[in-house]
């Protein structure tokens, strides 16, 4: 991925700039460090920092997020949104309608949300989990949210024997298909599908 990524994309902000690193503890953790370590001109909105395996993966409720390394799409998307406090939330579902409006683009599962965090495919009969998502946020003295990041991590060619135990049932985009997924593209469709929906979002004001 990391020499192909910028041919790709097709967004006019994310992911430009575009940080690759093979191995890290957190991508969340490593942009909210150079957020603290910078200034705007330091960071801009819209980086993303993508790896193949992460030592201290987590999501919601700080539970572990683990993948075998080159297995998945593991990455963080650094925003300075300016929104009111409460519309953190918005993130979370922006992330979740980005992730599966790809998956579908790109396989032939059936993607869902499973609110707060979650997002499902079917697999047989059963609705199982193969993305989590991770929203931190960092906000000015009249709560506004000065900037945010956020954590995506896909299931996408883990074999089934290897896939985590988890509380929620997972899967992953190999295991639910049957078939490989270009890890590329979907990446780039995640962030055309995220770049679209922030945009939109960010025009009310109301």
């Amino acid at each position: 991925i990391p020499a192909h990524v910028e041919q790709v994309l097709n967004t006019a902000w994310l992911g430009r700039p575009y940080q690759y690193l093979p191995s890290v503890t957190s991508t969340n953790d490593l942009l909210k460090e150079q957020a603290a370590s910078g200034d705007d001109s330091s960071l801009p909105a819209g980086t993303v920092l993508l790896t193949d395996y992460q030592e201290q993966g987590r999501g919601r409720l700080s539970r572990s997020w683990q993948a075998p390394p080159g297995s998945s799409l593991l990455f963080s998307i650094f925003l300075r949104p300016n929104w009111p406090a409460e519309r953190l939330s918005w993130l979370t579902m922006i992330c979740g309608l980005a992730v599966s409006e790809a998956v579908e683009q790109q396989t032939a599962l059936a993607a869902r949300l499973k609110w707060p965090n979650d997002c499902v495919t079917k697999q047989g009969k059963v609705w199982k989990k193969y993305c989590g998502r991770l929203l931190e946020g960092h906000f000015s003295e009249d709560n506004m949210l000065a900037h945010a990041v956020a954590g995506i991590g896909v299931n996408v060619n883990i074999p089934e024997e290897k896939l985590p135990a988890a509380s929620v049932p997972a899967t992953s985009l190999l295991a639910a298909g049957g078939s490989p997924v270009s890890r590329l593209d979907l990446f780039a469709a995640i962030l055309s599908r995220f770049e679209h929906h922030f945009d939109n979002a960010g025009r009310d004001r109301s």
